[in-house]
């Protein structure tokens, strides 16, 4: 039970969250930037996905379930990941602490705050959305 509390405790890097599965480079707000594959909930960078693409569907790469798209930045961004991104830059810090960047409360589920983002819709939503 230890070890579960010590895991959970751990920070993003700790726990392997930093880094695309699939090409193991680290995750960052370009071409990197982290995307949730919606009907598994894994997350890959865009390069990644943008190669995976084939006829209008991609396949995880975990668990091999089918997504149709027209392109990788139509899924959205892993807004907890990206989060943890910028907290961990001391510049990214300064300014999204500034401007109030992560207090956001969902519109349609008061209970929850924004935790993704879909550049396609531009637009923040919670897991309940999803």
């Amino acid at each position: 039970m230890e070890d579960k509390v010590k895991r959970l405790k751990a920070g993003y890097c700790d726990r392997g969250l930093n880094f695309c599965y699939f090409c193991g480079d680290k995750f960052n707000l370009g071409a990197k930037s982290p995307r949730i594959i919606v009907v598994c909930g894994h997350t890959f960078c865009s390069e990644c996905l943008e190669s995976l693409l084939r006829n209008g569907k991609v396949k995880c790469p975990l668990c091999r379930k089918k997504l149709k798209l027209d392109r990788s930045d139509q899924l959205p961004l892993n807004y907890s990941i990206l989060f943890e991104l910028i907290i961990l830059s001391p510049i990214l810090k300064h300014i999204a602490t500034e401007e109030k960047v992560f207090e956001h409360t969902c519109i349609s589920h008061p209970s929850q705050n924004h935790q993704f983002y879909c550049d396609f819709h531009s637009c923040l939503f919670c897991s309940d959305c999803l």
